[in-house]
């Protein structure tokens, strides 16, 4: 990504209840998989309590990072999809579209007393890869 990496956290351990429940609701199949995924998550589930522990984490890294700075989160299979229904669960999710392909993301502003994520951008990738 062009930085150095001076932090690293392993993600969460697995829960195989939470894949059972992600496999039998097959949200990024779905025409709106973020509202699919929304409602799995909204029942409460062991696959919302990975996506809440993900949102905590980011959470819990941005609280430590110096004003004005940025931090860069990584994810795979879904990770950062979960993590962003967990942090806006009253988005319109629908509007966000498609899972992330590569190089695709969100920006999130993080803020208020006490500080939570306030605001999300969806970031596309607008160029076709080779």
């Amino acid at each position: 990504m062009g930085f150095a990496v001076d932090y690293e956290l392993v993600t969460l351990s697995q829960d195989a209840s939470a894949f059972r429940e992600h496999q039998e609701s097959r949200w990024w199949e779905s025409d709106e998989p973020f509202a699919a995924l929304a409602e799995l998550v909204a029942r409460g589930g062991p696959a919302a309590r990975g996506a809440h522990a993900l949102a905590a984490l980011w959470r819990d890294i941005v609280m430590d990072i110096p004003p004005a700075t940025a931090a860069l989160f990584i994810g795979h299979s879904g990770e950062l999809e979960q993590a962003l229904v967990a942090c806006f669960p009253n988005a319109d999710h629908g509007a966000w579209g498609r899972t992330f392909d590569a190089l695709e993301g969100a920006r999130l502003t993080f803020d208020g007393d006490p500080p939570f994520f306030t605001e999300v951008e969806i970031l596309r990738f607008t160029t076709e890869f080779p």
